[in-house]
């Protein structure tokens, strides 16, 4: 049943309720009289009800008093001592709109729902962000490895000479010593090749005793008739024992070999008109590092006994060991000990 015949039907209930209140229908109407319910009022007044709809129910109240929630206050006007016709009333006009109810509570909160597809990545780099606290220093690194020895520096100034002494006291005369040996000192500029694998190709022919002013090279091995070793080779006036062998390199330019070097410096001897050969035991090897610089110095000396026969010729020959990419160039001197 809809709300509109709900509420039909109720107001039936309450038009028979009020007949019966007031004197009932039909008890003074006369016999064949019309079909209508006639009422008699006994009382002018007013009768208040409470009506359910959804119950079908309705329940005589007061003016003051409140309906119980869902149900509806309705009233009726009484005339006393009047009759009238019941017929059904006509639905009256809908009343205002009512004021709006208070909010109700806050729902529960929905599930979560799916995450949403990545959005389109950003255009254009963002600001830089604040620089971040200092990090705990670290621990100390492993000492490195110690690098390549500098070059020399230039040689200073000479110093002013200093004020000569006073002569000391003469000394007395010491024991007549046995006869003592001589140093033989010569030197010369060099140029020297590489080597070709494991075989000069070149030598440097220098004197015994005296300095060239010029290189003075020869090809590998040296010969008796190139004009080199002519001009270096020296006469051995007399049986003479050599003792030892000492030599001093220093570079004039700068040259870095594949790989570290050496000098090889020897002794030549041998009768004139024939080829002279080395010297056995009468040798010395300067070493030079993988990089070499003017100024730089390296040395030699081994310890000989070795005799040079009278009227022999002898001269000193100087040649690279190694393949540096370019010839080593500088000033060699040498001293021969003897007995």
């Amino acid at each position: 049943m809809s709300r509109r015949g709900v509420f039909t039907g109720v107001l039936s209930i309450a038009a028979a309720f009020l007949l019966v209140s007031t004197g009932g229908v039909g008890a003074t109407e006369p016999a064949g009289s019309a079909s209508s319910a006639t009422a008699v009022n006994q009382k002018a007044g007013e009768l208040y009800a409470c009506v359910s709809i959804s119950q079908n129910q309705l329940t005589l109240t007061t003016r003051s008093a409140n309906c119980p929630t869902g149900q509806t206050k309705v009233v009726w006007t009484a005339v006393e001592n009047a009759t009238h016709k019941v017929t059904k009333a006509k639905r009256g006009k809908r009343g205002p709109r009512g004021k709006r109810g208070k909010r109700g509570k806050r729902g529960k909160q929905g599930a979560r729902g799916p995450i949403g597809p990545t959005g389109p990545a950003g255009s254009g780099t963002g600001p830089t962000g604040p620089t971040g606290a200092t990090g705990l220093t670290g621990a100390t690194g492993p000492t490195g490895v110690t690098g390549a020895i500098g070059m020399a520096g230039p040689t200073g100034a000479t110093g002013d000479t200093g004020q000569v002494g006073p002569t000391g006291p003469t000394g007395a005369s010491g024991a007549t010593g046995p006869g003592g040996g001589t140093s033989l000192i010569g030197s010369g500029p060099v140029s020297l090749p590489p080597s070709a694998g494991d075989m000069p190709t070149a030598v440097a022919a220098l004197p015994l005793v005296g300095a060239f002013q010029t290189v003075n090279s020869a090809p590998f091995p040296p010969s008796s008739l190139d004009p080199a070793v002519i001009t270096a080779a020296q006469i051995i006036p007399a049986d003479t024992t050599i003792a030892g062998l000492s030599a001093v390199f220093t570079s004039t330019v700068f040259t870095t070999p594949l790989v570290p070097v050496e000098i090889q410096i020897a002794l030549y001897n041998g009768m004139p008109g024939s080829p002279a050969s080395p010297v056995p035991g009468v040798a010395c090897m300067v070493p030079l590092p993988g990089s070499i610089f003017p100024g730089l110095t390296s040395t030699c000396s081994e310890a000989a006994a070795v005799v040079l026969p009278a009227n022999s010729i002898a001269y000193l020959v100087a040649y690279n060991t190694g393949p540096a990419p370019e010839p080593i160039q500088g000033q060699i001197s040498t001293g021969l000990a003897t007995d």
